[in-house]
């Protein structure tokens, strides 16, 4: 599906998109050049994990790790059909992430 050509089965896909823009933004960026790299997702990985924040926090602990030492701020993880429902689920994440200590900044859209 749309998916697996995104992110893929596995989440592989876009963790090596953002390893070798990590790479590219180091290469070609000024030593002192310490961006946020901002990456809108359109709810692929809460798709691919089920919607579970502790398994989307665990699979994003991988991408900030891919992201370092810029900081990683990822948009709409999650796009849930009702507004409570996306509130929770963002919730849930937000701790997950600080369990976790894991710095990522989650950004939702409208």
């Amino acid at each position: 599906g749309e998916i697996d050509l995104h992110i893929g089965r596995d989440g592989k896909i876009f963790l090596d998109y953002v390893t070798k823009f990590r790479s590219r933004v180091q290469e070609i960026g000024a030593p002192d050049y310490a961006p946020q790299l901002h990456f809108d997702v359109y709810g692929s990985i809460g798709t691919l994990f089920g919607n579970d924040a502790d398994k989307v926090a665990d699979y994003l602990a991988r991408v900030a790790e891919a992201a370092a030492p810029f900081d990683l701020m990822i948009e709409s993880p999650f796009v849930m059909t009702e507004i409570g429902a996306q509130i929770e689920v963002f919730g849930k994440l937000k701790q997950a992430l600080r369990r976790k200590g894991t710095a990522v900044t989650i950004i939702a859209d409208e």
